[in-house]
């Protein structure tokens, strides 16, 4: 049987989206060693500041791009958002100071979070049937769980021929990659999106987070887990590399473990 074109359409944009996982993974074990080789015991102070940069962009750019982009072609923006990542990934390995590795978290944070927020837009519009769209949030659910382990195991077997500086490299490719998929898409055109103030538009996320039953419980459940997430994403490198002495490889298989966790 023939798929439908909005299947067809949709598993060309998921294979762009786990990809790009894939190279934000791997990025993300690179940010780790660079900071290690960058501040040594201090690194933990290091990552610590990275991730709440990262988690401070996600908790505020999806909501503004969703506002400022609701009516903008979708293709373009999201094969812009993957040029930037790799642009922004391609430009740690030569950072010198902390302060510039702390800006090209920001840049790749900013365009990662507006690229989700476009392909969540997207995927109700390919698969307008509810239980089809259901089974893509699975999908994109499964990926983001797999990913965890997926990519520190990807960075552990790179580690095998390149420095951890190759990296960077490698998930600017996965993030040219998803590019590449993109262009071969076609997309609909954007829905109208409802007009009203930009204050109010920014505001309507959190807004049903809060005001929404079914979601409140969201809140403290993701907090719980992210405290623990933060807590070995934010040492493993320190105890792995400073106090045993191991190299990044080591490094990579910690973090694969938790994530298989």
């Amino acid at each position: 049987m023939t798929p439908a074109p909005g299947l067809s359409e949709y598993r060309r944009l998921f294979a762009a989206y786990a990809t790009a996982l894939l190279g934000t993974g791997i990025a993300v074990v690179g940010l780790s060693l660079l900071a290690f080789d960058m501040a040594g015991d201090d690194a933990a102070n290091v990552i610590a500041t990275a991730l709440s940069i990262k988690v401070s962009a996600y908790v505020v750019t999806p909501s503004i791009a969703a506002a400022l982009t609701a009516n903008l072609p979708k293709k373009p923006m999201l094969i812009a958002f993957d040029l930037i990542r790799a642009g922004a990934i391609l430009a740690l390995p030569f950072t010198t100071t902390v302060t510039h590795l702390y800006f090209a978290v920001l840049v790749f944070t900013v365009a990662s979070a507006a690229f989700t927020t476009s392909y969540q837009t997207v995927v109700p519009q390919l698969l307008p049937d509810p239980d089809a769209y259901a089974r893509a949030l699975s999908k994109s659910r499964i990926a983001n769980e797999l990913e965890n382990a997926a990519s520190p195991l990807a960075a552990a077997a790179l580690l095998l021929v390149l420095s951890f500086k190759g990296l960077f490299v490698a998930a600017m490719a996965a993030f040219l990659i998803s590019a590449v998929l993109l262009l071969a898409i076609r997309l609909p055109p954007p829905l109208m999106a409802p007009r009203g103030k930009p204050g109010s538009l920014f505001l309507r996320g959190p807004r049903l987070l809060f005001t929404t039953p079914a979601f409140r419980g969201l809140l403290p459940l993701h907090l719980a887990a992210a405290a623990a997430t933060a807590m070995v994403m934010v040492n493993t490198v320190v105890l792995v590399q400073g106090r045993f002495g191991l190299d990044g490889r080591a490094t990579a298989i910690a973090l694969a473990a938790f994530g298989l966790g």
